[in-house]
């Protein structure tokens, strides 16, 4: 694991995700924390990746400096050299190993044998599906040993799934690692990213307030993690958008305004003034009877599926 505990761990400031409107104040606490030394991580990472590269560790340097793009797109050279270890990558790549099929008969020593290589070879899911079977064929045999294995096995995997397209078996395999031992700060982070980003999407076009929510989290300290910064500027129009036909011109005007701060369009500009002249001179009572208090949507707690993080939901 030691290749990538020394990734920088991104999260959110403040999450307003727990059930019945609580927060995650342990999560929150190591956010804080983590976020002070980001530019200093990031210049970290791309002097490790450039020692990659010239040590022929072109699989490493790529997740570095992918890591870095995610965080600070222009940063000066990384896109150039992530082209190269790319290019190195394509010229040397082999087929990844296929996955054991499960064990036959074989005691702890030979399944833990097995699990070692695994081990030493990054084949970080074969090592875990031995590292389980020596746990079920003799939970006493090198217990400290397995579990600080399986551990660090479930992490590193669990990371790659999340800086890649697999954020559910990423967030599963850190859940795993997390009965095993508390997981640090960088682990955390990452997680929580994935896990408000998968809750935004979901909400998106049922509920805004809950896609706001979310968004908004990973905005506030992440605002290159994925596209949700288009996700998040959407989803200010199309909430605005609701608001303004229920009469909420007041509330639409600020979510309008919002949306034009990350990227300022042309097709919303109109909307933004509409929705200011009808807060300035508002009609006593909105179409369907609604009073629309202006302020900013209300936030109550709203539940989320099973399973799901949970947040608030802005109610208009």
């Amino acid at each position: 694991m030691a290749s990538f505990g020394i990734f920088i761990c991104v999260v959110l400031a403040a999450i307003a995700i727990a059930a019945g409107g609580g927060v995650f104040a342990g999560e929150r606490d190591r956010a804080v924390k983590a976020t002070t030394t980001t530019v200093a991580q990031v210049d970290q990472q791309y002097t490790l990746s450039v020692g990659d590269l010239q040590a022929g560790r072109y699989s490493m340097a790529a997740q570095r400096l992918r890591w870095i793009q995610t965080v600070e797109p222009d940063y000066p050279g990384a896109a150039d050299a992530l082209a190269q270890a790319e290019s190195a990558l394509n010229q040397t790549a082999t087929p990844q190993p296929t996955a054991i099929p499960p064990s036959s008969g074989e005691t702890a020593e030979q399944l833990f044998n097995e699990a070692q290589n695994f081990y030493s070879g990054q084949q970080w899911t074969n090592a875990i599906a031995r590292l389980q079977e020596v746990q079920t064929a003799d939970p006493t045999y090198r217990s400290d040993e397995v579990k600080a294995m399986l551990d660090q096995s479930l992490v590193t995997l669990g990371l790659q799934y999340l800086r890649g397209d697999q954020l559910e078996e990423g967030i599963a395999l850190l859940a795993q690692a997390e009965k095993i031992r508390p997981l640090d700060d960088q682990a955390a982070g990452e997680r929580n990213l994935a896990r408000l980003y998968l809750t935004g999407r979901m909400y998106s076009d049922l509920n805004w307030g809950i896609a706001i929510n979310n968004f908004e989290a990973i905005y506030a300290t992440a605002p290159n993690y994925r596209d949700v910064k288009t996700r998040l500027r959407d989803a200010y129009v199309k909430y605005a958008d609701y608001l303004t036909q229920l009469g909420g011109n007041c509330d639409a005007a600020q979510l309008y305004q919002k949306a034009q701060a990350i990227k300022a369009t042309d097709d919303v500009k109109p909307k933004l003034d509409a929705a200011t002249t009808a807060c300035a001179n508002p009609t006593p009572t909105p179409p369907g009877g609604m009073t629309i208090t202006p302020g900013g949507p209300t936030l109550t707690p709203y539940p989320t599926p099973s399973g799901a993080p949970e947040t608030a939901t802005a109610t208009p």
